[in-house]
């Protein structure tokens, strides 16, 4: 099946809407197909995996995460850049991370010791986005 070119005029990518426009179903059966635990029959989820790749639609995983509350993102919060082992440390772990398949943010809190606890208080709240925070020693 060819499937139109969805690229809209002012240059934005191709969206969910478009790729159900295409098919010819709901917006939310395009999104239970990009749902790992979603229930979607396997045929229509071929179809909408096959029509997403034909016109280039990526799902966007910040709009995703807004509504979800939840992101595969990992901070980190490091003080002491400017001793060697740091950076080494740091390499070897975004490595894990994003073997994993999630992805790093990191932070260095000024030299103030109330900015850093401040830091950590916000990442390790009940609404913090990060799926995880890592505090390495003497960042707080």
């Amino acid at each position: 099946m060819a499937y139109r070119s969805a690229r809209r005029k002012r240059g934005s990518g191709v969206t969910a809407h478009d790729v159900a426009r295409a098919l010819g179903v709901s917006q939310s059966t395009i999104s239970r197909a990009f749902t790992v635990s979603a229930s979607i029959a396997e045929d229509t989820k071929a179809r909408v995996m096959k029509a997403a790749n034909a016109l280039g639609y990526q799902p966007n995983v910040i709009a995703r995460s807004l509504t979800t509350r939840r992101t595969s993102i990992v901070a980190i919060v490091m003080a002491n850049l400017t001793d060697p082992f740091y950076p080494v440390v740091l390499d070897a772990l975004t490595q894990r991370i994003q073997a994993r398949g999630c992805q790093t943010l990191l932070f260095v809190p000024s030299p103030s010791k109330s900015a850093a606890a401040t830091q950590v208080k916000r990442s390790e709240s009940s609404r913090s986005p990060w799926k995880s925070t890592l505090i390495l020693p003497g960042a707080v």
